[in-house]
């Protein structure tokens, strides 16, 4: 607004770079666009000066915090070890690094915004794949879309070897009632440098992905398999089933033909 005649204007703006000359006999307090070119809290000061005689200077301070808008160069993001895979359903946390303070994190999971808004989140996911984790850090204070960095990480999520049985011809997962004429064989699906461990009633009876082809006397037994794969993280390393399969051999009905009488009429 216009200034009265009888006053005039002293401004410090602790260094900005756009105020026009520090008197400014013209103009109350602008509206001027100041700005600095460092990062820190700040202090402006004005200061009227009555022309008239016997009235006193008057000095009124603001203070602002100025941040620095991240780049590239002053803000990274730690995914953990770099191409190291993580367990599905286990935890993987990610940070952003930052010089400087005064930032906003905006946090996405594979294209969904979450509701983190901390520099670091700790994330997990129940199925394999390659996942993206998105951030965008900006300058509290700094909304032009310029002023933003968008960060990546593309963790890598693998899933515990597979202990599922497939039995053929014989249906060991909804069939348990067998004969001991019944050929059981059974296998899990295979993978690189897998070891595999079939128990029958306890004891090792395979160390290959197959159990069988086998008969059995009769019996009742529990059956269970444990899958190895030493190239997985250590937490999922290995599986097992949850629920051993439990199932029953029978010997076939006898039928004695002994007492039959040796002739027969027509």
């Amino acid at each position: 607004m216009p200034a009265p005649e009888s006053v005039s204007y002293i401004w410090d703006c602790d260094g900005c770079t756009e105020l026009p000359s520090n008197v400014n006999p013209d103009k109350t307090g602008g509206p001027f666009d100041i700005s600095w070119s460092t990062p820190g809290v700040k202090t402006i000061r004005l200061t009227a000066i009555s022309k008239a005689p016997c009235i006193p200077e008057t000095t009124a301070t603001q203070t602002v915090t100025v941040n620095l808008p991240p780049s590239p160069q002053n803000i990274t993001l730690n995914c953990g070890a770099a191409n190291t895979p993580i367990c599905a359903n286990t935890f993987l946390s990610i940070t952003v690094e930052a010089q400087g303070q005064g930032y906003s994190y905006i946090w996405y999971q594979d294209g969904s915004r979450l509701s983190a808004s901390t520099p670091t989140v700790s994330l997990r996911w129940n199925t394999p794949g390659t996942k993206t984790v998105t951030v965008e850090v900006r300058a509290i204070g700094c909304n032009k879309e310029d002023q933003a960095v968008t960060l990546n990480c593309n963790p890598i999520v693998v899933s515990a070897p597979s202990t599922a049985i497939t039995s053929t011809p014989l249906d060991i997962n909804n069939n348990r009632r067998f004969c001991t004429t019944d050929e059981l064989k059974l296998e899990v699906p295979e993978g690189e440098g897998q070891t595999y461990s079939w128990q029958l009633n306890g004891v090792e009876t395979s160390t290959t992905r197959y159990f069988g082809p086998r008969t059995l006397p009769p019996g009742i037994y529990t059956l269970n398999v444990t899958v190895i794969n030493p190239n997985l993280p250590a937490e999922c390393q290995q599986s097992r089933l949850a629920t051993p399969i439990r199932f029953t051999v029978s010997a076939p009905p006898a039928i004695d033909v002994s007492n039959l009488p040796q002739k027969l009429c027509q």
